[in-house]
């Protein structure tokens, strides 16, 4: 299962990588809006997990625009 997470804490996002990593889930991370979006265009994932305070908006815009591209 290809997993996109969009979190901009560092150490939340190492901790959950590693544990979806030896769960045997590979994980892309990215930190903002705009680049979860950009990854999300790249390639499109099973399952988003999602910050809903990030830098550059919130988890919400990040939906309102995948739901409108994808």
């Amino acid at each position: 299962m290809q997993l996109l997470l969009v979190e901009d804490d560092p150490e939340i996002a190492r901790k959950l990588i590693r544990e979806l990593d030896r769960a045997g889930h590979p994980c892309r991370w990215t930190e903002t809006v705009a680049d979860g979006l950009a990854a999300l265009a790249e390639r499109l994932p099973e399952l988003v997990l999602l910050d809903l305070n990030l830098p550059d908006g919130s988890g919400f815009d990040f939906l309102r625009e995948a739901r409108r591209t994808s």
